[in-house]
């Protein structure tokens, strides 16, 4: 996902330095064809990054949490939509690893904490 991000990053700079219309000294230079192919290469990486998160998300959701987990989950952040950092801190504490702090764990339902 790094990886991804950091083409991102890249493609969106090389994007932004290049201007609609360039004059020069014979007429005018349209940069089309130049906005063309980095939009095509942005709209790959975007493509990309969303398979990337949609993968990890249906891997959490089936694989690490069990279904009741995923209906509190869902059931708590009604109707704001995921909390991921949240989720993704209570799995670390789960599994003894780091976390930002025991606190996030405490205020949320659905971690069963």
């Amino acid at each position: 996902m790094e990886t991804l991000t950091a083409e991102w990053h890249r493609l969106w700079a090389q994007l932004k330095k290049i201007t609609d219309v360039q004059e020069v000294t014979d007429g005018a230079v349209i940069s089309f064809v130049a906005v063309a192919d980095l939009t095509k290469q942005l709209r790959a990486n975007v493509h990309a990054m969303n398979t990337c998160r949609h993968d990890y998300l249906s891997n959490a959701f089936t694989r690490v949490l069990t279904p009741v987990q995923v209906a509190r989950f869902f059931v708590a952040l009604y109707p704001m939509g995921p909390d991921l950092p949240s989720l993704l801190t209570w799995l670390a504490m789960q599994a003894n690893g780091p976390c930002s702090s025991e606190a996030s764990c405490m205020d949320k339902p659905w971690a069963g904490c």
